[in-house]
């Protein structure tokens, strides 16, 4: 089921200025040479909240 893509922004300095995933995913670019961009998905159940660690295994066996 698609959803929406909004665009992230990360802080200057990265990780060691905001510990978010934005921030992480633009570090690792960048360390390993890469354009300093990335790509995030977040995974929702069906009420629209972050799906659980168990919810995202139930689903991992399914696909």
């Amino acid at each position: 089921r698609p959803g929406h893509l909004f665009p992230l922004v990360a802080k200057e300095g990265g990780v060691l200025r905001r510990a978010g995933h934005t921030e992480a995913a633009v570090d690792l670019a960048r360390m390993a040479g890469l354009t300093p961009a990335g790509a995030l998905c977040e995974i929702l159940d069906d009420a629209g909240d972050r799906a659980s660690r168990h919810e995202l295994r139930e689903l991992s066996e399914k696909f």
